[in-house]
């Protein structure tokens, strides 16, 4: 995901897709540590197979999604922190 992008978006949709993102990082990581233990299963009873690689093949989904998730936290933070730095003269205002 480009930085383009999310600083575009605005930040009820970066929350959003924040939510979004979180959960389906814990779905795939949740479904890797299964497809793990059910490979070492499999390698004990019935030897080495090309299904047991699985896990492995699929990590690189399990990165990008980890990687968009962080991308998507530091846009939120740093909008947090650019808010908090800018001055509200509204309150000042009778």
């Amino acid at each position: 995901m480009r930085d383009i992008e999310l600083r575009r978006l605005s930040t009820d949709n970066l929350y959003k897709r924040r939510v979004t993102l979180k959960k389906t990082l814990a779905i795939f990581t949740g479904s890797i540590v299964l497809m793990f233990a059910v490979s070492i299963v499999m390698v004990t009873k019935h030897g080495f197979s090309v299904i047991t690689l699985l896990p492995v093949f699929c990590m690189p989904i399990l990165i990008l999604v980890k990687k968009n998730f962080e991308n998507v936290d530091t846009e939120i933070r740093a909008r947090i922190e650019h808010d908090f730095k800018r001055p509200h003269f509204s309150r000042f205002i009778y």
